[in-house]
């Protein structure tokens, strides 16, 4: 009896103890990772898209597997990726968009959707700032101007924003053919840059020419706007020598 006894506890104990078995990849644990811990995407100009990446470890010794993210914060979004498994000691980089569309700061978190035991929440934080592009000339005045040759002035331009600001510049008007005008090698102003622009007239026709320099200040805005004028003139002519001297002459020769 006491046989059967302890045969019938053996069994009972093999099958409890294999009931609670459970897989090793269920054993150990997975840590969600984000290095760091609070992200700060930093200031981005109402409009334009501010992308930067989120790194995603697994600190653990199991993997995990992310499905997709899920964000609470206004104007910050994850474009759809595929689905992954991240190993052991393995990472993984999502890209998300920050495009605001109001001026100040915006905060929440964004969710990653896992099989993880950790939280796969991280808080987010970014500023909406305006960019924008300050022109303090009103006028360039190119005075008179031989017809074949160039005259050029400068204008400055400056953005006191603290992030990056497209520059653009166009001329306008009935005269734009003889008015030129370049941003320089860059297309966009760095924050607190400024800048001098060169605009050359070259006088294509005789008399008054007028075109208007246009420079985007800011993504919606109207234009700043800077009249020039010039005066198309003849080549003017060069007298050699510039004083005559004849001498002596009797009257009547």
């Amino acid at each position: 009896m006491r046989s059967q006894f302890w045969v019938a506890w053996v069994a009972v104990a093999l099958v409890v103890g294999t009931g609670c078995e459970r897989p090793s990849s269920q054993r150990a644990k997975s840590a969600f990772v984000v290095p760091p811990e609070t992200i700060d995407v930093g200031p981005a100009a109402l409009g334009r898209t501010n992308r930067f990446t989120l790194k995603v470890t697994n600190g653990g010794r199991a993997s995990y597997r992310v499905e997709g993210a899920l964000s609470s914060i206004p104007n910050v979004t994850v474009p759809p990726f595929e689905p992954f498994t991240l190993g052991a000691g393995a990472e993984r980089e999502i890209e998300v968009h920050f495009k605001p569309d109001v001026e100040g700061t915006v905060q929440g978190s964004l969710e990653l959707i896992t099989d993880a035991e950790a939280e796969g929440q991280v808080p987010v934080s970014g500023r909406g700032v305006k960019a924008f592009v300050e022109v303090p000339l009103t006028e360039l005045d190119f005075g008179n101007v031989a017809m074949g040759f160039v005259e050029m002035r400068q204008v400055t331009v400056r953005t006191p924003s603290d992030v990056e600001t497209p520059l653009a510049v166009s001329v306008q008007g009935a005269d734009l053919d003889q008015f030129t005008a370049e941003h320089g090698e860059a297309p966009t102003l760095a924050p607190g840059e400024e800048r001098v622009l060169s605009v050359a007239f070259a006088p294509r026709r005789l008399g008054a020419a007028a075109a208007e320099l246009h420079v985007a200040v800011c993504e919606g805005c109207e234009p700043a706007v800077v009249p020039l004028k010039g005066m198309g003139v003849a080549s003017k002519l060069e007298v050699t020598p510039l004083r005559l001297d004849f001498g002596r002459v009797a009257l009547g020769a």
